[in-house]
Parts: structure tokens; sequence; C-alpha cells
């Protein structure tokens, strides 16, 4: 799937998502002014880029103020990533790749933002999801029981609950297919034999935003060989309030393709 073009509003947004990598927080950013001259921009241009990109919460702006870099520690994932597929939405076709333990903020985020599209009759003509995720194959390093290390229901528990999640995103994409079948809506997921301490989105072949994993401590439900459950504490993984940051779309693409078409085993579901 190819990209649409990008517009000088798109290359004048990403220059600035670089520039900020760069700042602190609260450093203010140059004048509308400069920013078009530095950039060879109009200044609208340059003004619609930085509407962008305070819709991705990465400025704060105000009345006859310069921009100034936001503070994304105050901002989970879920509400990042629900602005950016707002305006990813916008296009003819969303490309989302994605790499991490779950597809559970995915999932919460991507699925009400179609129905709200198809509703209003602007869902894209394509859209393609890649997922990348952990095998069941895999010994992974988390989540664990405290009590034990090798007690395997943890593990259990944690593919129990992917297989589900990603039958229900497969169920969903499927429902929008019926009410539009000349869309092409696509689900793609691999495995691969590792435990992710990180989340990358990769969106439109333009974007990448890094989410780092926190470890906690849980008390969970777990069966018993008698057929009832027990609970038991165990060292798991939680990502969903992470914040994310923007990350080096052209290093974050070669990391991607390289587990997808390397040591990553195909699942393909296609609708």
């Amino acid at each position: 799937m190819n990209a649409e073009p990008e517009t000088a509003t798109q290359r004048i947004a990403a220059a600035l998502r670089e520039q900020i990598k760069g700042m602190r927080v609260g450093q203010r950013l140059p004048s509308r002014a400069a920013l078009a001259q530095r950039l060879g921009a109009a200044p609208s241009t340059v003004q619609k880029a930085l509407a962008e990109l305070q819709r991705e919460g990465l400025i704060e702006t105000g009345r006859g103020a310069r921009a100034v870099v936001a503070d994304q520690q105050g901002l989970p994932a879920r509400e990042i990533l629900d602005r950016l597929l707002e305006i990813a939405l916008a296009q003819k076709e969303l490309r989302v790749d994605y790499f991490g333990f779950t597809a559970e903020t995915l999932a919460k985020v991507l699925v009400p933002r179609l129905r709200e599209a198809e509703e209003q009759a602007s869902l894209p003509d394509s859209v393609h999801l890649r997922l990348l995720l952990p095998s069941a194959e895999a010994k992974l390093a988390l989540p664990y029981a405290m009590a034990d290390l090798s007690d395997p229901r943890p593990r259990e528990r944690f593919h129990a609950i992917l297989r589900t999640q990603i039958a229900a995103l497969g169920a969903q994409l499927a429902e929008l297919t019926v009410r539009r079948p000349d869309a092409r809506l696509t689900l793609e997921v691999r495995y691969i034999p590792l435990t992710p301490t990180h989340k990358f989105y990769l969106i439109n072949d333009r974007e990448a935003w890094q989410g780092l994993y926190k470890v906690i401590s849980a008390t969970v439900p777990l069966p018993t060989r008698a057929g009832g459950s027990e609970n038991v504490r165990i060292r798991d993984v939680v990502g969903m309030n992470a914040p994310l940051e923007p990350h080096d779309y052209e290093i974050a693409r070669e990391w991607f393709d390289s587990y997808w078409s390397g040591p990553a085993a195909d699942s393909t579901l296609e609708m």
C-alpha cells in the first residue's frame, strides 16, 4: 500500500517534530515568520503545521504568543494515539504498523474512530493494520508468578487475553466491511519470540511514536488443577497510560521491517 504524496503542511510538520525532539519542555519555538523563512514555506502553511502539532499535543499555543514545547509526560498513550488517528483518518488510506505486548490500546482507540468515520461517510478507502506481537512459543520474561517463576499460568493467561483481543479486533473490522463493502480493511498479525519492553506505532508511512512499558505487581485469579481458582501475585507490564514520544521514522521503519520480514512467523487474517 502506498501512502498519499506528502503535502507541504505535512513536510513542515515533520520537520518541526524533529526539531522538537531536541528541545526541552516549555522552550519556545521560533516565530511563525522565522520558521517560514527557514523552512522555505508560506506563513499560512507553517500555521497549519503548528495547528497539527498542537492537535497531537506536542506544542501549546496562545493568541499572539509563540508556541512552546508541551509536556508529553501528562498525555497517556491512549490520548496521543487518538489524536494521531483522528488526523490520519482524514486521508484516503490509513496504515498502522504496531509492535508491542498486546493490541489493547490500539483496538480501544481505533475501532471507535473507524465506526465514527463510517457513520459520517468518511471512512478511508483502505485501512491496513500490521501487528507484531509476542509468540506463544516463546518463554516470555513477563508476566510471571512472583512466588514461582516456573509457574506457566501467568503466561497462559496473557496469551489467552491476546488471542481474545485479536479475534475481537478482526470481528470488528469484518463488521465494518459488511457496511462498507467497497472499503478494503486488512489485518495482519505476525508473532516474534521476544518480550517487548516498548511499543511502536508507525502511522501512514510518516510518523513513528514509541512508549515504554512499566513493570508492576498485581494480584490476578488463576485456575487451579482442581478446577477452581486462586489469587496469585504476578509481575506484569502496563502500557495504556504510558506516555508516547515521537521517534525517528526511518529508524523505526527499518527496525519494524527487519523483524516483520525476518524472525516473525506469519499468522495472517485478511478480510
